[in-house]
Formats: structure tokens, sequence, C-alpha cells
């Protein structure tokens, strides 16, 4: 994905582009060098916890999120509280592009 708004927080990275439809698709960039399959794979199942079951508000369209090796193994809490910055950076560059 070369177009669209990138968005930064610790070891965690967000680009966005628009979609066609009102859906949410997501694909993860976690390098191998961040732990063993498991751990990457968990990872990936608790960022997509967090998108099922937050409030905050996630325009549809297509994400590249890409996870360093620092994410893999936080607390619930602290991946959950990078999550909200990540997207509320998010929420207030797209504000400023409309």
């Amino acid at each position: 994905m070369r177009s669209g708004i990138s968005v930064r927080v610790g070891p965690l990275g967000l680009r966005y582009a628009a979609g066609a439809d009102d859906r949410v698709n997501i694909a993860f960039a976690i390098r191998r060098n961040a732990g063993a399959a498991v751990r990457r794979n968990r990872c990936r199942r608790r960022v997509k916890g967090w998108l099922a079951e937050t409030t905050r508000p996630v325009p549809p369209g297509v994400y590249l999120m890409s996870v360093g090796a620092g994410a893999i193994d936080l607390e619930h809490e602290e991946l959950t509280r990078l999550l909200e910055q990540l997207f509320d950076k998010l929420n207030t560059k797209l504000v400023k592009v409309s």
C-alpha cells in the first residue's frame, strides 16, 4: 500500500486508505524476528479482538498494521492503550484531510 495516511505510536504503525465499501479490512506486517509464529498470530488475534470490541471510531477502509517486536509481548492494558492512541491519531489526521 503506497498511498494513504500513516500514523505510528511506539512499536505500532498503521497505514489507512479509504475502501470501496463499508468494511474494515486489515492486513498485518510482522517480521519473523519479532518472535515465533505462535506469538505473532496471538498478537494478530489480540488486535482483531480489540477492533471487534472497541467503541472508538474505526473508519471503514483498508489498513496495513505494522507490528514491531516490542509489541508482541505487551500486556493487554498496554496494547489497548497503544491501539487507542493509534486510532485517535489516525482520526485526527482524517479530520485534517477532510
